[in-house]
């Protein structure tokens, strides 16, 4: 993370805890080789800026840095980092520009080549809602796995959590937790919400489906 403030310097934590000026002092780039929630703070004279830390979630996981096939492209209007940015481990934020796939009138299939065969028992897909700027949750996500990228079995189906009362804008996993199987590839769909409901701005429009991180466990 880079300092926005003009001679400051950056302290950091990585267990969760809001940085001092006790925590690490950022002096060269951060090996991030596990599960962690970095929080970052600007220090100068002596003083912490700001009331709230900077704060980035970092998976560490089984599908970490393999490649993404999807069937349906990725909008070029929304790339995050990459066309792998469902497995680099970085998870995304409230900010709409960053870290997030979007698909627009489509549904996300994504399928991961593990490299090799392996025990997984949780599969999670991160995903944002933001029905302001037509951004909606999916309506079910299917998580499939498979030893030859041919024959997919289904483990796990997960409905739509949020409830028309909860919160606009929040990011929400769906998480699915089963039986111990041996898989090398890993196929993950995301129904597309479909239209903007009545009363909506954007009513009878098709609606964005954003997703950050395939994680497998």
């Amino acid at each position: 993370m880079d300092s926005e403030v003009i001679g400051a310097d950056i302290y950091y934590s990585m267990d969760g805890s809001s940085p001092t000026l006790k925590s690490y002092k950022y002096t060269s780039p951060v090996e991030i080789d596990r599960s962690v929630v970095l929080k970052a703070v600007s220090v100068k004279d002596g003083q912490v800026l700001g009331l709230i830390p900077a704060e980035q979630a970092f998976n560490v996981h089984k599908a970490i840095g393999r490649e993404v096939a999807y069937e349906h492209p990725v909008s070029r209007y929304f790339q995050a980092d990459g066309p792998n940015s469902l497995t680099d481990g970085v998870r995304g934020t409230l900010v709409v520009s960053k870290y997030w796939h979007g698909f627009n009138a489509k549904d996300m299939v994504a399928t991961i080549d593990l490299g090799r065969e392996t025990t997984i028992e949780q599969l999670m897909l991160g995903a944002l809602q933001k029905q302001v700027d037509w951004i909606f949750l999916p309506k079910r996500v299917r998580f499939e796995l498979s030893s030859d990228g041919v024959s997919f079995q289904e483990v796990a189906v997960v409905n739509n959590p949020v409830h028309a009362e909860d919160a606009d804008h929040q990011t929400v996993e769906f998480v699915a937790a089963f039986s111990e199987t041996k898989a090398r590839y890993v196929r993950v769909t995301a129904a597309n919400h479909g239209l903007c409901p009545p009363g909506h701005p954007g009513e009878g429009h098709p609606t964005w489906l954003f997703v950050d991180e395939i994680v497998a466990e």
